[in-house]
């Protein structure tokens, strides 16, 4: 990273160094978190880029505008800003988006860390102008940031006032305030010296404290007192706001030409602008442009995200004579900076201007060259907003306006509201344009929306679709998502028969798809066979459709396909008890997740955390994971980190908030009728109540998860549960629970026994292999027990030899057995073996 301060131009505001605000920062900047907070005018930002200027860190610079209050123009800014010192790193941050997901903050963290600590020089990253962003996302994000507390490093953040809503600070902070920015007596004298003023102390006194030591006031006074004497500054000076902007007008604006004039005032509505901007707006090249905006001290340039920025109040100064300019000038600059913001890539940006000269096909211009992939909620909402602004005569003569907005109106789980507008739009069209390319396009819409709320009989859709779109969609590629994290079989009904019926669709379905989403998809039909033979039960049956889903995936880089082809290979090999097999898988999600083409994709964090919350080691799974707290991901099956996030919370004991959990998706799956998801809802709600010993709820939330899993012969998700289901299965065997068949419950009882015993081996092996004794918090008894045990005594021998009653030995036998996972005493002393217990 470049050691970059926000301001090129030699020299600063005051002119003069001073060592005390200096000492100050440099202690503030030993804290994870420092805040310099003042209002307008306090020299926040002079202070920092001084100090940093000279300092040995290495400094991200960021000035937050108005516009910044739509997190996905933020993070363009943003990757924008890193691009100057890692241009790969803000590649993959363009590619991420706007992390509002705790997943997607994981990665962004992730990518940030492998880049930030190729030494270890200090790196501070400077927030400027926090005041103009009040939207909650994007101070979530920082809130995100500090709490993450990277190392060698110090958030700065400039703030008119702190606290601010929606900005947590737990880390240790330090407060730089106003009494600490402001001009001392002394350096007030020095200020004026250093002009070649003769100035003595008391009359600087005076001067400081008629302005109470504000770096603004003192800098225009400075101007008025070289030239008339520092009476006659003080008379046209007060601090209200009114003498202020009086003082600008006569001492900056006035030096302008009028064509200058009207320049800067027609600039400061575009919040900040590139060089290249003000070059296209003005027509100013080059020495001209550098003489105009550098010969004033309110302007200041950017380096970092090369761009000009007005002094807050400058700006503000400026922004009150818009009312002067004819608005054929604002028009035209609007469109000129809209024009320019295009080209560049800006879109943002673009669509801002244009919408703020009521441009709409412009708008939905700039709004088609977003990539058609699966969106971030915040981006979703942008062009669900910006569609929305379209007239409704526009959206009427441009049925693609309404084909995206039921979209992404999808995307965001707006269900209702998507199906309304889609199916005006598709029955205008069946009637006004049958066989065209737009109805192609509908069908096409129609089908990806059935498929992300998992509904069945997408496939006629796409059929349709097929026909009408021969060289595929315009929208849609092969960049979309379809099932990252989630399950591609979906199940809509428990009847019997409908699993079948959901293969078929996916059978007949991909295949058109594929075609008209240009690849994308591609190999879901190889995944959900995978999928259909692994849930009935019939495991090594799914193997080779897992491998045919990889490799056809692969071929067209649908890596959310291989991913889940991959995962689901974890989990045949898991049953099977094949751990060569589950290494070699590893290794290959290990490779996967280093291409940078595949990064972002949550189903790598999901299928390791899969492992590791197997081994319960949940401290391994990633952070977004293990967090309760699910938002921002867009309408996909969640039910694989759902499930991963379910077992480390019961993993770890954190049984209630694992009930809480449940109830939170299971809403999410009742509303998509999500038949599978609801069964391992159910089932971990069976397990949860089980360990709480709440036998009734237990019992009513396992019959529940039969109702909805045994009309299809779906077993596995009872069988890989293995421990737990088999404890919760065995006492339903003892004390029967009407409505479940004896004879299903003694089969899946029997498989949930084989692959506990079979998991057990798994553990221990990769204990043993990895050298590591793990821990199972066993008592110093526990273990004498364990020893008895393996010298094959029984339970009044170990009575006797360990001088405690009987019953004292088969209770404490039962602990050691649920502590280490075992099915019996040899289970037992083999686990404890492995792991060098005894």
């Amino acid at each position: 990273m470049a050691n970059t301060v926000p301001d090129e131009r030699p020299g600063n505001e005051t002119g003069i160094r001073r060592p005390r605000v200096e000492s100050i920062l440099e202690e503030a900047l030993q804290k994870p978190l420092a805040v310099l907070q003042g209002g307008a005018g306090f020299g926040k930002t002079r202070a920092a880029a001084d100090y940093l200027a000279r300092s040995e860190y290495r400094t991200v610079w960021y000035n937050f505008t108005a516009l910044d209050n739509n997190p996905s123009r933020f993070w363009e800014s943003v990757s924008a800003a890193f691009a100057l010192h890692h241009p790969a790193l803000a590649e993959k941050m363009k590619l991420l988006g706007f992390p509002d997901s705790p997943q997607a903050f994981s990665v962004f963290l992730t990518d940030l860390t492998e880049n930030l600590y190729t030494d270890r020089q200090a790196v501070v990253f400077v927030f400027d102008d926090l005041f103009l962003v009040d939207d909650i996302q994007v101070r979530t994000f920082l809130s995100n940031l500090i709490a993450a507390r990277l190392e060698n490093s110090c958030l700065l953040l400039l703030a008119r006032s702190w606290p601010v809503a929606g900005i947590e600070a737990a880390v240790p902070m330090q407060l730089v305030g106003a009494d600490d920015l402001c001009f001392t007596d002394e350096e007030a004298q020095a200020l004026f010296v250093s002009s070649n003023m003769q100035v003595s102390l008391e009359e600087a006194t005076a001067v400081n404290r008629y302005v109470s030591g504000w770096p603004i006031a003192l800098s225009l006074l400075k101007m008025v007192m070289r030239r008339e004497g520092t009476q006659a500054a003080m008379d046209a000076l007060s601090v209200s706001k009114p003498r202020l902007f009086a003082m600008f007008e006569r001492e900056i604006f006035f030096q302008y030409t009028p064509r200058e004039q009207t320049l800067l005032i027609l600039l400061s509505g575009l919040e900040s602008f590139p060089r290249g901007l003000v070059q296209a707006v003005s027509g100013e090249k080059g020495r001209d442009l550098d003489q105009l905006m550098g010969v004033n001290l309110f302007i200041r340039y950017n380096v970092s995200a090369r761009r000009f920025y007005f002094h807050p109040l400058y700006l503000e100064f400026l922004r009150e004579k818009r009312h002067t300019l004819d608005e054929e000038y604002v028009i035209i600059t609007y469109r000129r900076a809209a024009e320019w913001c295009r080209e560049n890539g800006h879109y943002y940006d673009a669509i801002n201007y244009y919408r703020r000269i009521g441009s709409y096909q412009e708008v939905w211009d700039i709004l088609l060259l977003f990539e058609a992939s699966r969106h971030t909620q915040t981006e979703a909402e942008f062009l669900i907003e910006q569609i929305k602004w379209l007239p409704d005569h526009f959206r009427n003569k441009t049925p693609m306006t309404r084909i995206l907005l039921a979209v992404m109106l999808t995307n965001n789980l707006r269900f209702e509201e998507s199906a309304a507008v889609l199916d005006v739009v598709q029955a205008e069209l069946e009637k006004t344009q049958p066989g065209s390319a737009m109805l192609g396009e509908c069908y096409a819409a129609r089908g990806l929306i059935m498929l992300g709320r998992e509904e069945n009989n997408f496939d006629v859709w796409f059929q349709k679709a097929d026909d009408l779109l021969p060289n595929g969609s315009s929208r849609w590629n092969n960049k979309l998502r379809l099932v990252d994290l989630g399950p591609g079989l979906n199940l809509q009904s428990a009847r019997a028969g409908e699993l079948k019926k959901s293969l078929a669709c996916f059978t007949a379905g991909v295949p058109p798809m594929t075609r008209v989403l240009h690849g994308a998809g591609y190999g879901l039909d190889h995944l959900c066979e995978c999928e259909f033979e692994f849930l009935t039960g019939n495991v090594r049956k799914a193997i080779e459709p897992a491998y045919q889903a990889l490799y056809t995936a692969q071929s067209k880089s649908q890596y959310d396909i291989a991913g889940n082809a991959l995962f689901m290979l974890l989990r045949i090999y898991t049953v099977l008890g094949e751990y060569q097999n589950i290494q070699d898988t590893l290794k290959h999600v290990h490779e996967y997740q280093k291409m940078d083409a595949a990064a972002g994709f949550g189903i790598w964090d999901i299928t390791f955390g899969w492992f590791y919350s197997e081994l319960g080691e949940t401290n391994r799974v990633a952070g977004w994971v293990r967090n309760a707290v699910q938002y921002g991901h867009a309408p996909v099956g969640i039910e694989r980190a759902l499930l991963v996030r379910l077992r480390c919370l019961i993993a770890d004991g954190h049984y209630h908030e694992a009930l809480a959990l449940l109830n939170q998706f299971e809403a999410v799956a009742k509303s998509k009728s999500a038949v599978i998801t609801q069964i391992y809802v159910q089932l971990s709600r069976a397990v949860t109540y089980h360990y709480l010993r709440q036998h009734t709820s237990a019992d009513t939330a396992l019959k529940a998860a039969y109702k909805l899993a045994g009309g299809n012969g779906i077993v596995m998700p009872f069988i890989e549960y293995g421990n737990r289901t088999r404890s919760l299965l065995q006492r339903a065997r003892e004390t029967g629970i009407p409505g479940i068949p004896s004879g299903w419950l003694e089969e899946v009882h029997a498989r949930a026994s084989t692959f506990a015993k079979r998991h057990a081996f798994l553990t221990g092996r990769y204990h043993q292999q990895q050298n590591l004794r793990q821990d199972f918090g066993l008592s110093k008894r526990e273990i004498h027990l364990l020893e008895n045990l393996s010298q094959g005594l029984t339970r009044e021998e170990i009575s006797a030899s360990m001088e405690i009653s009987l019953n004292t030995v088969k209770s404490m036998t039962k602990q050691v057995f649920a502590k280490l996972g075992a099915i019996n005493s040899a289970d037992a002393v083999r686990i404890a073996m492995a792991n060098q217990i005894i």
